[in-house]
């Protein structure tokens, strides 16, 4: 068996890095799919302890996927599945 150089290490850790950001990101959406009713984004905020921002995305790709849909309009915002 084989070990990695350190310069192997280094240069393959970016790599690791993004998949495991990808990985996260599939497991968020997973878990806003499989909650059950509706959501709102303060809900995924608290779910996943990130920004409001971060949780806008989720929501905006989750929208763009046809999974959610939007309800409402405003402060009143909730999200279902499509």
């Amino acid at each position: 068996m084989r070990f990695m150089s350190l310069y192997e290490y280094a240069n393959f850790m970016p790599i690791i890095c993004q998949l495991s950001q990808v990985f996260s990101k599939g497991y968020r959406r997973r878990k806003i799919i499989n909650t059950a009713g509706k959501i709102t984004s303060g809900d995924i905020q608290k779910m996943f302890k990130i920004s409001r921002q971060a949780a806008h995305k989720e929501i905006k790709a989750l929208m763009e996927l046809g999974v959610i849909k939007s309800q409402e309009v405003g402060r009143a915002t909730y999200y279902v599945l499509d």
